[in-house]
């Protein structure tokens, strides 16, 4: 599993701003970029390889530096670029403001900043590579779209499964497990203040479909005093996700949800910080069987907190489940050889991207570069 350097700083967070999704490029910048929410924004512009990754990083180096919190916001397509970050204890931002995630400053001068990295190109040497240039993007947007109609293909897939498994479930059971474990984790503090002034809902992905594969990232899992895991074989977690996130918003916890990067519509994971302890309940797709020989830990690393586990197999109807068995079976393979066909279309658009990089890099001064960012990321973490 890659990791991006940053996420090793005491203090970092990681996570995906978007998703590359059966609904296209999904993007949760609106959100995660409110100026409602953050004292001030810098949008970096800028083409391939003029150092908006590395300009990120250099301002993360710094926050670890002065001891600050901050959010770090992995590329999806590439996740070994970092697409932007968030000082949680300063309520600055820095983002990379290019397409697919396009945005301009919002309140310019009052709270947002465009930062131009794309002025220290050699543009005369850029245009003499014109050709060059307008075949390699021409080739990632092939790759690109042909990736999306196949994630497109996947969701559909999912859509299939998502469906059927309603057939299989008991819906009330779900239910009303979902309400137990909200006030078990509430611990009776659901009061008016939590509503008025807790009630909110954030988005934030942990799972991509990228040129460099599936990658899953373990932010909360790792930190997270208690974890819950949901064994599901079936599909069926989405509606014990949704369960819960309907019994706490009506007392008023707090959540952050991970939407399926296939499907964001549908969680494979939500995030509950509550007053005395913070809860993390994920989707393993396994049996309970398999996983309860891992009680304890997680993917090979020990937890800090409880685990688990909620076990998918004691909603289930079985007569139900072998009429619909073999339905489902076929759709999660069909979901699965598309989700395939996907990444390897993102791979190949990945290796064109990179070729596209070297052609911009090479046309990139990097002395006037480094000397402008120093000055910059200095004012940004001191203001």
């Amino acid at each position: 599993m890659y990791y991006h350097r940053a996420l090793g700083r005491e203090g970092a967070r990681g996570f995906f701003g978007a998703a590359n999704s059966s609904r296209g490029f999904y993007s949760l910048y609106p959100e995660i970029y409110d100026p409602a929410r953050l004292r001030r924004i810098y949008v970096i512009k800028g083409g391939p390889g003029t150092g908006k990754s590395t300009f990120i990083d250099m301002i993360a180096d710094r926050a670890h530096k002065k001891g600050y919190s901050a959010d770090l916001f992995l590329c999806s397509s590439d996740t070994s670029s970092l697409d932007g970050i968030v000082i949680r204890d300063t309520g600055i931002a820095v983002l990379d403001g290019t397409p697919p995630h396009a945005c301009e400053p919002s309140l310019p001068g009052a709270c947002g900043e465009i930062i131009d990295l794309g002025q220290f190109w050699d543009k005369s040497s850029l245009r003499q590579r014109r050709a060059e240039i307008e075949v390699l993007n021409a080739r990632i947007s092939e790759s690109y779209g042909r990736a999306y109609r196949l994630l497109a293909g996947a969701g559909c897939a999912d859509e299939d499964i998502s469906r059927g498994v309603l057939s299989i479930v008991d819906i009330r059971k779900i239910d009303k497990s979902a309400q137990r474990l909200i006030k078990k984790i509430a611990g009776g503090a659901s009061s008016k203040k939590n509503k008025s002034e807790n009630s909110i809902e954030r988005s934030l992905f942990l799972h991509a479909y990228g040129t460099r594969g599936e990658v899953t990232l373990d932010t909360f899992k790792q930190t997270a005093k208690s974890v819950y895991i949901i064994a599901d074989p079936y599909g069926a977690a989405y509606i014990f996700l949704a369960a819960l996130r309907r019994h706490a918003k009506a007392i008023g916890i707090p959540i952050v949800r991970i939407p399926s990067p296939l499907t964001p519509e549908r969680d494979e994971a939500i995030y509950i910080e509550n007053h005395s302890c913070d809860v993390y309940i994920f989707t393993d797709k396994r049996r309970a069987a398999v996983i309860s020989s891992e009680e304890g830990s997680i993917s090979g690393r020990k937890t800090n907190g409880d685990v688990s586990i909620i076990n998918m197999d004691r909603f289930v109807d079985r007569d139900d489940l072998r009429h619909h068995r073999g339905k489902l079976r076929f759709s999660a393979k069909c979901r699965s050889i598309l989700i395939e066909g996907a990444l390897e279309e993102l791979s190949e658009a990945g290796h064109r991207h990179d070729a596209l990089e070297e052609i911009y890099k090479s046309s990139v001064d990097f002395e006037k570069w480094r000397d402008f960012s120093e000055v910059m990321a200095d004012k940004i973490i001191n203001e």
